[in-house]
C-alpha cells in the first residue's frame, strides 16, 4: 500500500516540538518510538522532525501564488514536521484531516502534501474550510494529451484520466472527476475499469484501464493501482 506523506511547516524549533505539543493538548508525551499519536485519534503516524528549511516556501509558492505576508509567515517556520501513514478506510482519511485542521490552528504555519504536491497555509486552510474536503489530496496536472489525477495512491485507489477540450472544459472536468472521486470515497461507487455513469449535465461517460499511465514503475509518483479512462459515450 502507498503511504501519505504529510509535511508540516512549525512555529517551534525541533528541540520544543514536543512541549509544545503536550502544551496544546494534542499529545499526552513525548513519543519513545517512530510512531506518534494524537489525542482522540486511534491510529498513530510515522514521524521525523528536521530543522527549517527556507527552500520549501519556493513548493508553496508554485501551488498558492503567495503574497508577500504569506511568504514572511512560511520563511519565519522553526522546524519541520513530518506525519506519514496508511489511509486505507474513510474513517483514518477524517482522522488525518483532523490532525491536520488541530496543527494548523495552532502549531504550524502550512502543510505540503509530499505525495500529490500540494500545499496549503493555515490561513488557506482555514478559509476554504478544507477540514472535511477530498481537495488537498488530490492534485491535477494538464498535458496535451488530458486531465490527469495526482495522489490518489495514497487513498489506495486508481488515478483517473479525461481529455479536456477547452479552458471552460477543463474547471468543468475537474469537479466532474472530483464528484467521482468523493462518490468512490463515500462507497457509493467502485472506481474500476467499465464503471458507466451519468454526469449532471446528462453526458454519459464509462472507464477502461488505461494502458501508459503518466508516471511510470520506478518513479516515487508510480501508482500502482495503475490509472483509469473516463470516456464520454456519444
Amino acid at each position: 500500500m502507498n503511504k501519505f506523506t504529510l509535511c508540516f511547516t512549525m512555529k517551534h524549533s525541533a528541540e520544543t516540538i514536543y512541549e509544545e505539543l503536550i502544551k496544546a493538548q494534542f499529545i499526552v508525551q513525548a513519543p519513545t518510538e517512530a510512531e506518534i499519536f494524537f489525542r482522540g485519534e486511534t491510529f498513530g503516524f510515522w514521524h521525523q522532525i528536521q530543522k527549517a528549511n527556507k527552500q520549501i516556501v519556493e513548493i508553496f509558492d508554485e501551488h498558492l501564488a503567495l503574497d508577500e505576508s504569506e511568504k514572511n509567515i512560511l520563511n519565519e517556520h522553526k522546524s519541520l514536521l513530518f506525519l506519514q501513514g496508511l489511509i486505507n478506510t474513510k474513517e483514518k482519511l477524517e482522522s488525518v484531516q483532523r490532525v491536520t485542521t488541530n496543527l494548523l490552528q495552532k502549531v504550524a504555519t502550512g502543510v505540503y502534501f509530499e505525495h500529490c504536491g500540494t500545499a496549503y497555509t493555515a490561513k488557506n486552510w482555514q478559509n476554504n474550510n478544507l477540514h472535511d474536503d477530498i481537495m488537498p489530496w488530490i492534485n491535477f496536472i494538464y498535458t496535451k494529451k488530458g486531465l490527469w489525477t495526482l495522489g490518489l495512491a495514497a487513498l489506495q485507489s486508481s488515478d483517473i484520466k479525461t481529455s479536456v477540450v477547452n479552458q471552460e472544459d477543463l474547471e468543468s472536468k475537474q469537479n466532474l472527476l472530483l464528484t467521482l472521486i468523493e462518490a468512490h470515497l463515500n462507497d457509493e461507487i467502485e472506481l474500476e475499469s467499465g464503471l458507466n455513469l451519468t454526469a449532471e449535465d446528462g453526458k454519459n461517460y464509462i472507464t477502461q484501464k488505461t494502458p501508459a499511465p503518466l508516471f511510470k514503475k520506478g518513479d516515487d509518483l508510480y501508482n500502482p493501482k495503475g490509472c483509469l479512462t473516463l470516456i464520454e459515450r456519444k
